[in-house]
């Protein structure tokens, strides 16, 4: 069943840290969706099945076959092209959605085949979770994380949790904690940890 939006971001903020791990590290994880995130013994959210991710740059086979879900994937994977940090981006705003609406964006019950849920999400907007009682800053960056063109969403899932944070913030909440790792021969970040050393960054 849906979460409380405040639930639902919160989990989105500390899944942004995870992915942007993983995109640092140069991995894809081309299936994100709510059946793999998992919850810890600490009440956390983990990103989970790395099984079909791949090494942004790396050699990828063509089979002509979709791995990702498709209730969460973008446009441009269901049209062919290959996936990115964007498309990655693209299916943890879908999930958060799901998380609120206790059911993927663009279905619906009365849907007889996949093929008009096909449609709306190469065609049309999310629904709007505003007459839910969701706050429309929240909206607007579940919105932006979702558009069609993978040039108008978030540069990066950092940036993309920092937007949830805000918007957590706007409403008088606890921002969350975005923790992201940082991998071998990464350049150190800004607590001063040596490069190269294993760690994690928490973005606050």
């Amino acid at each position: 069943g849906p979460q409380s939006w405040q639930d639902a971001t919160l989990a989105g903020v500390q899944l942004a840290g995870a992915l942007e791990t993983a995109h640092r590290a140069s991995i894809i994880h081309r299936d994100i969706k709510p059946a793999n995130v998992l919850i810890s013994q600490f009440g956390e959210p983990e990103l989970t099945d790395f099984g079909i991710a791949r090494i942004s740059g790396g050699h990828e086979t063509r089979s002509g076959v979709i791995t990702a879900s498709m209730s969460h994937a973008p446009p441009e994977i269901l049209d062919g092209k290959a996936p990115t940090v964007g498309a990655d981006i693209y299916s943890l705003a879908s999930t958060i959605f799901e998380l609120e609406l206790g059911k993927p964006a663009f279905s619906s019950e009365t849907d007889e085949s996949m093929v008009p849920m096909l449609r709306r999400i190469l065609t049309e907007p999310p629904p709007d979770l505003r007459p839910a009682g969701v706050p429309d800053a929240m909206c607007t960056a579940l919105e932006r994380a979702m558009a069609k063109d993978p040039d108008e969403r978030y540069a990066s899932a950092e940036e993309f949790g920092r937007a949830l944070q805000a918007a957590r913030q706007a409403e008088g909440l606890e921002p969350g904690r975005m923790v992201v790792a940082r991998v071998p021969g990464q350049v150190a970040a800004s607590d001063g940890a040596p490069t190269g050393q294993m760690g994690q960054v928490t973005l606050s």
